[in-house]
């Protein structure tokens, strides 16, 4: 006979690290008929089983004050616990993935959908596109080792942005940028980032979009 797994143990490897957030725990497990008041085990067969109740019953973060205020919107009757930053359903341990999350939620709230990025490099621009997959938000990006931008295709990305983001701490030699800067039309909002990664990219062009001109946007 195969041995129980710890009740304990295993809601800790899924995520439920503090002895409030087992409690909770066991007591999905509980409700959903897997175990019982006084059991300290459960069956191996029994884990998927578990895993699955757990998800239905439980919404984990892993505390940030951003993941907590997103992964609310998620609760849909669930409980809410916090864990490691692995578990998060939000962020998944990932800077990046929540900034371009809290991004992506501005740009929702002020009607803001359309998004030119000035600088960065491809493997960026694909790992930004990755993240914001299905959250409503296009991006076009312009690789900042770029050589040839021509006038026709900087006034087509410009005439069809909302928010132009220069990001100006990455590789962007000046005859690319002023491309963009200089037929950059009056009622297209710009901000100039001058931090390095996705994540400061993300967290800066949310700010814009909430509070600054970006919220001024074109239809």
């Amino acid at each position: 006979m195969t041995d129980a797994v710890p009740i304990d143990d295993f809601l800790a490897r899924e995520g439920f690290a503090t002895a409030w957030a087992r409690h909770q725990g066991r007591a999905i497990l509980e409700q959903s008929g897997l175990t019982r008041a006084g059991k300290s085990g459960i069956a191996p067969e029994k884990l998927q089983r578990a895993r699955e109740a757990l998800d239905r019953g439980a919404l984990r973060t892993c505390g940030d004050a951003e993941c907590a205020r997103l992964g609310a919107r998620r609760l849909d009757g669930r409980l809410a616990v916090e864990g490691p930053a692995e578990h998060c359903e939000v962020c998944h341990g990932s800077n990046n993935r929540r900034a371009a999350l809290v991004l992506a939620d501005a740009c929702r709230s002020h009607g803001v959908s359309r998004l030119l990025i000035v600088g960065g490099t491809p493997a960026n621009h694909a790992e930004l596109r990755d993240l914001l997959t299905a959250t409503g938000v296009e991006l076009r990006c312009v690789d900042g080792a770029a050589q040839n931008i021509t006038k026709k295709e900087a006034l087509s990305d410009l005439g069809w942005a909302q928010l132009m983001v220069v990001w100006a701490s990455t590789p962007l030699p000046h005859k690319v940028s002023v491309s963009f800067t200089a037929e950059r039309p009056a009622d297209l909002p710009m901000i100039t980032v001058a931090r390095r990664g996705i994540a400061a990219l993300c967290q800066e062009a949310a700010l814009a979009v909430a509070g600054g001109p970006a919220s001024r946007r074109r239809r």
